[in-house]
């Protein structure tokens, strides 16, 4: 039997697809089922699930929580979220995320740029570079002194600068004078009298503008800045500090307000950093080492960059003879106008002299500029402050009249100009309209060398001739009484309450105490002849009695007496001690310093001509020390080109030459220590 050969896959295939085939469908058929039973399932679930939800629904308690504690916004009862925080963001530590409490610090007590809450870094030096008892990395303090006294170079403290015409060696940090008695009762650690603060929010809160009764410029408050920065300064010791106290109620401040206490001896007498006499210091220094890195070296020229002053490399802060020459741009612009006097009289004294050295040149020219300040002192503003025959006349030096500074004056008497101040800075164009950037809010006008930079000085010295200053009270404007050298925060200082605090520091006596040692009848009730009704009420309304008035503040509510600005008190201390500045200094420039036609010029100079010559302003009222209107030409503000910006021929533009160490600790320190010195 022949068997016929087939291929088996023709066999097999055919029969093994269909089996595959039919079981495809059978399993296909298998997972449908399940599927869907399953879906069926998930859909019963969740709906058993919704409804169990909503069955549970959270059901709050009469105070709002529901059974775990929170409140609709998910808060429980101590104002907590789940995750412990507030709703502020402070955990129950009071901390937040980033390990900050509500003021801003850490769990070791520093904030975000690694300060404390008394100023001080990680390493105890704060953001001046100043340890707590006032010393740099380096060891020296902001005069440029280490521990021992002793300067950089190994010196010791720094002597009058010796020249030709003036006292040489004349010692500088030399104790205030003591006019009347210390009152230790009225020490600020220990007095029970009212905080200052307290008597600043009740007697000198400003509301509205004022205008003195003389019709007296802010160019005579700013003569007034100029002159003090030139016969005293005391410097604080951060080391001891007599904090204010702030009332509970203030709209500005909270807590206290720093406050250091100044630097004395071991007597306990308060310093005077600087030389008493009007000798031009707050120009020429009151050291032959800042002296001398403030010229150029060359004939007998201070260093002037683009008619300006120089600046500090890192701050960007003018430099001259006194550290708080950036307090506020008008004293800046001051400064400025008198180191181009003393140039401009150097270059005349160079031309007719030409066999003078550098050293020649600067010095005959600083006799000639010093004189200048003396006599518009004593010529044009004292007779407008105390009356035209208040000052005695001159009789000669006196080697038994100490020049020094009188404590009270320094303290209390000559801190008068503080209410005269306004809070605005006019700046305005050659038509005497304002300049197209506008006036300047005095509480910007601070540590604010930009402006200078930015417009010159020839605006803002018409705007300080053409406004009337405010009046002579117990008034202080917001801009010095709230925001003064505010920060970046707009956080300041109370001027009134600083002056208040640094009489009590000082030691300086009663209002009351006073008026007796001069010979004037006490006050015995606040309703009396020497103050206003209106006055009279405030101090009363916060001193429990006459006899608590602290100096200053009596002292500007007092009416003014005859002719002067100024009330009885504060007129005899200033007439005392400009008395005494005059006649205890060999070199004034009425005691044989000059020919009689010299004097004569001398005698007859106003302040306008200094200014004049010496800016690009043509039209200046001839006493620039009273307010007075000049016509006004038609046309539009000015742009805010500077007019007064000329360079100098053959000015040398180093403006860093000879910077010496202590200068620019002087110079960093200027912004801490303005709160101490008017």
């Amino acid at each position: 039997m022949k068997y016929q050969k087939r291929n088996l896959s023709t066999v097999l295939l055919p029969a093994l697809f269909a089996s595959s085939v039919s079981y495809s469908v059978g399993v296909t058929g298998a997972i449908a089922a399940d599927t869907s039973q399953k879906a069926n399932q998930s859909k019963q679930i969740s709906q058993s699930i919704r409804q169990n939800r909503a069955q549970r629904a959270p059901r709050y308690d009469d105070e709002g929580y529901d059974r775990r504690g929170y409140d609709a916004e998910g808060y429980d009862r101590e104002g907590y979220n789940r995750r412990g925080y507030d709703e502020e963001g402070y955990d129950r530590e009071g901390y937040n995320r980033k390990g900050y409490d509500r003021d801003g610090y850490d769990q070791d007590g520093y904030n975000q740029s690694g300060y404390d809450r008394e100023g001080y870094d990680r390493d105890g030096y704060n953001q001046l570079g100043y340890d707590r008892e006032g010393y740099d990395r380096d060891g020296y303090n902001a005069a440029g002194y280490d521990r021992k006294g002793n300067d950089r170079e190994g010196n010791p403290r720094g002597k009058h600068p010796s020249n030709d015409f003036y006292q040489a060696n004349y010692l500088i940090e030399q104790p205030l004078e003591r006019q009347f008695n210390k009152d230790p009762s009225r020490d600020p650690l220990t007095n029970s009298l009212p905080s200052p603060r307290a008597i600043s929010n009740a007697v000198s809160a400003q509301t509205e503008g004022t205008q003195n009764h003389k019709n007296l410029s802010d160019m005579f408050w700013l003569w007034g800045q100029f002159l003090d920065h030139d016969i005293d300064l005391s410097l604080s010791d951060e080391s001891k500090p007599a904090f204010i106290s702030i009332p509970a109620d203030d709209p500005i401040f909270a807590g206290e307000m720093p406050f250091s206490r100044s630097i004395s001896n071991a007597a306990g007498e308060q310093l005077n950093d600087i030389t008493p006499f009007i000798d031009g210091s707050n120009i020429y220094a009151s050291s032959a080492a800042t002296e001398r890195s403030l010229r150029t070296g060359q004939g007998g020229l201070f260093i002037l960059v683009d008619n300006l002053l120089p600046t500090e490399a890192h701050s960007g802060l003018y430099i001259s003879g006194d550290i708080r020459v950036n307090e506020n741009i008008a004293l800046t612009a001051m400064h400025t106008i008198w180191v181009r006097e003393h140039n401009r009289i150097a270059k005349q004294l160079a031309r007719k002299y030409r066999d003078w050295n550098d050293d020649q040149l600067f010095n005959a020219a600083r006799k000639i500029v010093v004189a200048e300040m003396q006599a518009i002192t004593f010529n044009e503003f004292l007779p407008l402050l105390l009356g035209k025959n208040a000052i005695a006349s001159y009789q000669g030096y006196d080697e038994n009249v100490s020049p020094q500074i009188i404590n009270s004056f320094s303290t209390a008497a000559y801190r008068f100009g503080h209410t005269m101040l306004s809070s605005e800075l006019l700046r305005l164009n050659k038509r005497y309209r304002p300049i197209a950037a506008g006036h300047v809010p005095l509480k910007q006008a601070f540590f604010n060398p930009a402006l200078i930079k930015q417009h010159g000085v020839d605006s803002l010295l018409r705007g300080l001739s053409a406004q009337t200053a405010q009046a002579f009270d117990p008034l202080l404007v917001d801009d010095i009484r709230n925001f003064l050298f505010a920060n970046t925060e707009g956080r300041g200082f109370d001027l009134a309450s600083l002056n208040i605090q640094r009489g009590r520091d000082h030691l300086l006596p009663s209002y009351n105490a006073v008026r007796i040692a001069l010979g004037l009848a006490p006050i015995n009730q606040f309703q009396n002849n020497n103050f206003s009704a209106e006055n009279a009420t405030k101090l009363a309304s916060i001193y429990p009695t006459t006899n608590d008035m602290d100096l200053w503040v009596a002292g500007l509510a007092e009416k003014p007496e005859g002719d002067s600005l100024l009330g009885a008190v504060f007129s005899r201390i200033i007439k005392q001690q400009f008395e005494n500045i005059r006649d205890g200094d060999t070199s004034w420039y009425e005691n044989g310093q000059f020919t009689a036609k010299e004097l004569k010029q001398l005698k007859r100079l106003k302040l306008s001509q200094v200014i004049k010559r010496n800016t690009g302003i043509k039209r200046l009222s001839h006493n620039v020390l009273i307010a007075r209107s000049l016509p006004r030409a038609r046309g539009t503000a000015e742009s805010n080109q500077v007019d007064d910006k000329v360079q100098l021929q053959n000015q040398p533009q180093n403006t860093q030459r000879n910077l010496s160490p202590a200068l620019r600790e002087a110079i960093r320190k200027a912004r801490s220590q303005s709160n101490n010195a008017k």
